[in-house]
């Protein structure tokens, strides 16, 4: 193929071809090639036209073109000028190297990649500071045990390494927890301890990773997984901190899993690499036992706590009704009521967590048993409280619509709602404490962190406040209260989710690490064993259990998952499964459909492929995936199978 008429103008002699990594989500190709009759050094960022727009792409190879002669013919399509440099070259070798590890990792571009791996809006500037150190053997660590034994064993641990002439980069899942983590780890250092966070404005951002860029002294810097890529040669550990959190991976192309590639990451760096939280993922557990990973700090089998666990059931006990009635459920058991009165007198404040938001969760049909769904994306809808009346709300595409509805199936009257829901609760406490102050944290009442951060201090700053939250609101309540109570988290458990029992216990245990005297767990299901090992802390014999099943299952860490996700019309999905599946033999796919529907008119269904740790990823699937169109997406170790 030709180059671009513009090149005519040019000497041939002088101009370069340059291969570039596209940077952009929807970047499937690898590389492409450009001219220019400039010469840019390799790693530069430069402005590239892809189809009618321009697009930022890292330069990779540059040759001339009098020597890619033959290479110009085959080329399939016509190449083009490139608009300019955007930035001089500014990522380690090392970011490169673990770059490249992580895509062929995760089956994913580059490209792709890079535009979650580099943050946009920072114009970098100057070559990696910090005196490179001898590489040390590369060690992966653990650290199983309550925040503070975990933040003390990280600050020794930042001593240590700038001791040593090394940085530490301490990463975590969300912009909350970074202020959390900054404001604890920078005291006596905040000369040297830095914050990145997307929470701040571009300039202040833009000026905190250029001067953690250029400082001559190692430092810490606490961050979000996408400034994995600050330019350092002097990085010495790497410290993911909770770990188990679902913050790390990206719940949409292309599926970063921060955790995975800075481990990748670390060992490119010759850097040590320390996964911690209260309580570990399975597969992190499978690591220490193996003895591929080693301690650091406390690996506790059990978490030993000063505040007192009840576990409350909110089912009637069949001695205390008639037998051939139904049970009865209340949403606030007298016990949590009268918990809350006697700690409201004694000004203490209280802490109230429930899984969902809303009103109600779920509403059924009573003759049909049909859900309400949402009209637009067929997804299930929350019922909430209105102004004037109540009103259903899809929290995957945001539809609204009035509750005074007959059921869409059998046009019956008969509505029944189910599940506890954050505004349910709040509703509940204002009728039994009609004196109280009752607050609210969720995703309905703080929709920017400055309004949830408004909340949680109004909460602190009143004696005898109340505060109903959801796992969202988690991350905002730093300090301890006398009590903390599990309205419910029942509904999770309706979730076919492998993952489910872990994500309860960790949040429970969360909640009871904001308790100073009492936490108490409301559930109908006091069967289950997950709070029974939230009562006793004995995680050790959860984790145990959980890897049994999950062996027996063939789930990770035993197998690595390939889920293939594929929406659009039903005829069409079901071709481009028949021909994923077809391509993965002898390998078997399961297909299935997606939990949460496709929109109005679509369907999604996914194909799951278990592949042994030691074969991945094999050839098999990385053929199979090449051949897919864009329209399917690709994730390896999805947090979830729905």
């Amino acid at each position: 193929m030709v180059i671009d008429s513009e090149a005519h103008f040019c000497d041939n002699a002088r101009m370069q071809l340059l291969e570039v990594i596209p940077i952009g989500k929807g970047m499937s190709k690898e590389s492409l090639t450009y001219f220019s009759k400039d010469t840019f050094p390799l790693g530069s960022l430069l402005s590239v036209p892809v189809r009618k727009k321009y697009v930022s792409a890292l330069l990779v190879a540059s040759t001339s073109v009098e020597d890619a002669k033959s290479e110009i013919k085959s080329l399939p399509y016509e190449i083009r000028k490139v608009e300019g440099l955007v930035a001089e070259p500014f990522l380690t070798s090392a970011f490169m190297k673990a770059l490249s590890r992580y895509a062929t990792w995760t089956l994913a571009s580059r490209g792709a990649l890079l535009s979650a791996l580099v943050p946009k809006n920072i114009s970098p500037k100057g070559a990696p500071r910090g005196a490179p150190r001898a590489s040390r053997v590369h060690e992966f660590f653990v650290s199983q045990c309550e925040d503070s034994e975990r933040l003390a064993e990280y600050k020794s641990r930042i001593r240590e390494d700038f001791a040593k002439g090394r940085s530490v980069y301490i990463a975590v899942p969300t912009a909350e927890d970074a202020l959390r983590i900054h404001e604890e780890l920078s005291k006596g250092i905040t000369e040297w301890c830095h914050l990145l966070s997307s929470d701040m404005t571009a300039k202040k951002l833009e000026v905190a990773w250029s001067t953690a860029v250029l400082e001559e002294h190692p430092i810490a810097v606490v961050a979000t997984g996408q400034f994995l890529s600050l330019p350092r040669a002097d990085w010495g550990t790497f410290i993911f901190e909770r770990e188990s959190s679902r913050g790390w991976k990206q719940q949409a192309r292309p599926f970063v899993d921060y955790r995975t590639f800075g481990e990748m990451l670390s060992k490119e760096y010759g850097a040590h690499c320390i996964f911690g939280d209260l309580v570990v993922r399975a597969e992190t557990v499978a690591r220490f036992e193996s003895r591929e990973a080693l301690p650091f700090g406390a690996v506790k089998s059990r978490l030993l706590w000063h505040n007192k666990a009840v576990l409350l059931s909110m089912r009637t006990t069949s001695e205390l009704r008639p037998k051939d009635e139904k049970p009865r459920f209340s949403l606030l058991s007298d016990a949590l009521t009268n918990a809350i009165t006697k700690t409201r007198t004694e000004d203490g404040n209280t802490i109230i967590l429930t899984a969902r938001r809303g009103l109600s969760p779920v509403t059924l049909c009573a003759d049909c048993n049909q859900p309400v769904s949402c009209n637009k994306c067929s997804g299930l809808v929350t019922l909430h409280t209105g102004k004037a009346e109540n009103f259903f709300l899809c929290h995957r595409c945001g539809e609204r619509r009035s509750a005074a509805e007959r059921c869409g199936h059998c046009q019956s009257w008969r509505l029944t709602t189910l599940g506890v829901g954050s505004e349910g609760v709040e509703t509940a406490l204002k009728t039994a404490l009609p004196s109280a102050t009752i607050l609210r944290l969720d995703a309905d009442t703080a929709k920017t962190p400055k309004q949830a951060r408004a909340l949680v201090d109004r909460f602190y700053a009143t004696p005898g406040a109340v505060i109903v939250t959801t796992e969202m609101g988690l991350q905002y309540l730093r300090s301890e209260v006398a009590l903390v109570a599990v309205a419910s988290i029942d509904s999770l458990f309706s979730l076919p989710d492998f993952r489910i029992a872990e994500r309860a216990l960790a949040l429970l245990l969360r909640a009871r690490s904001l308790a100073r005297e009492y936490f108490l767990m409301q559930t109908r299901l006091p069967e289950s064993p997950v709070f029974s090992y939230a009562e006793r802390g004995t995680v050790a014999d959860f984790q145990r259990e959980e890897l049994e099943m999950r062996r027996t299952f063939g789930y990770p860490p035993s197998k690595v998952l390939l889920k293939l996700t594929a929406e659009g019309k039903k005829q069409d999905v079901a071709t481009l499964m028949e021909k994923a599946v077809e391509s993965l033999k002898p390998l078997e796919a399961d297909v299935f459909p997606a939990f949460v529907p496709g929109k109005a008119g679509r369907v999604s269904m996914h194909a799951v492929v278990k592949v042994p740790p030691s074969e991945w990823p094999s050839a098999v699937v990385q053929g199979a995936v090449a051949t897919l169109p864009p329209s399917v997406s690709v994730n390896v170790e999805p947090d979830t199978l729905l």
